[in-house]
């Protein structure tokens, strides 16, 4: 029974022993397979590529460029107003104070006998070439006969005194005229030069504008 046994246990293992396939190398070392070429650039862009391109950027420059242009536009119109208006209020200044001294000189001859005596005492107590010796002489004069009066004849008194204070609110309001006349011009010189910067921008503006659309129109011939 053992040999018997023995000889199965052989035959087994030499079954499995021939059955069994043992690789070849040229089986597992596989050979590598040639990759495929790597993809080539990008193909660079064609000349109507080049064209659109440029023709967005210059269309997207134009509508800038014209947004600023209206806005400045608006600007300047609002400055020519207010230059208008400075421009009126100048000229009714200068109405005001013409009409003013007018008005002025009309008092004086309603009061040409305190006038002339105020005269005279300014000739007389003038220190320069301005009046010869003879008219101070006659200024002194009428000066003395004056304050007689002013003295001795008290409506005559309260008449100097009230031209006085006339003339002298007078004075007063003439520079209040003048000092608001050269505020006024100050203003208008300051908004007259801002005008002159804006109108140069625009011009400027317009220049850019121009060039956008000669880019616009002949794409071909701006440098890339």
């Amino acid at each position: 029974m053992l040999p018997k046994t023995f000889i199965f246990g052989v035959c087994f293992v030499t079954l499995i022993g021939c059955s069994t396939r043992i690789p070849s190398t040229s089986e597992n070392i596989q050979t590598p397979q040639p990759q495929s070429e790597l993809p080539t650039h990008q193909q660079p862009e064609s000349n109507a590529e080049i064209q659109q391109n440029q023709r967005r950027i210059a269309i997207s420059n134009i509508k800038q460029l014209e947004q600023q242009s209206a806005v400045l536009s608006q600007k300047m119109i609002g400055r020519q107003q207010k230059i208008s208006n400075l421009e009126l209020q100048k000229s009714k200044i200068e109405a005001d104070l013409r009409a003013y001294n007018q008005k002025i000189e009309a008092f004086k001859v309603q009061h040409k006998d305190v006038i002339g005596c105020r005269n005279a005492v300014r000739a007389g107590q003038d220190k320069s070439e301005r009046y010869s010796e003879n008219e101070k002489n006659v200024a002194n004069a009428v000066t003395f006969f004056c304050g007689a009066g002013f003295l001795a004849d008290e409506e005559f008194r309260n008449k100097v005194l009230f031209v006085n204070e006339q003339l002298s609110q007078a004075d007063s309001n003439i520079n209040n005229f003048k000092s608001n006349f050269q505020a006024i011009q100050s203003q208008l010189d300051t908004e007259n030069e801002l005008l002159a910067e804006e109108q140069s921008q625009a011009r400027e503006l317009a220049r850019s504008i121009q060039k956008q659309q000669y880019k616009l129109e002949s794409p071909s011939k701006v440098e890339i």
